[in-house]
């Protein structure tokens, strides 16, 4: 059996890898992904969306991966509130590619939140 040491380490690669899989497979397709009209946001904000997202997969590859799990947290509370109070329509948060409705978008940017708070659980303890 692991020594508690070893899991979290185990935790925080994995729970990282994940991020970092989302955070580029988001960012990606909002590049090759043309900005589209049910979208909602304005195109400067859907490819700087995209900028950020890659950034933070960026970041957590290699620095900094406190700052970045607290700004994918900042981030998926943005994508839950937009996908809370905006009217209707998909939320880009995969571009065109994988269209979401309200529900999606919301249990994505929930999800996304909390898989990036359990990394956080599991690297607190430590100094970067």
């Amino acid at each position: 059996m692991p020594s508690p040491s070893n899991r979290e380490s185990v935790r925080c690669v994995t729970s990282r890898a994940c991020l970092v899989v989302v955070l580029v497979a988001s960012g990606v397709a909002k590049v090759f992904s043309p900005h589209q009209s049910i979208f909602l946001l304005p195109v400067w904000a859907y490819y700087l969306a995209s900028v950020v997202e890659l950034f933070l997969a960026g970041m957590l590859l290699t620095g900094g991966r406190l700052r970045a799990a607290q700004g994918v947290i900042v981030m998926a509370f943005g994508g839950v509130m937009y996908a809370l109070f905006r009217p209707s329509g998909d939320c880009g948060c995969f571009g065109g590619i994988v269209p979401s409705g309200r529900l999606g978008g919301l249990i994505a940017s929930g999800g996304f939140g909390a898989l990036a708070s359990f990394y956080l659980g599991g690297i607190s303890d430590k100094k970067e």
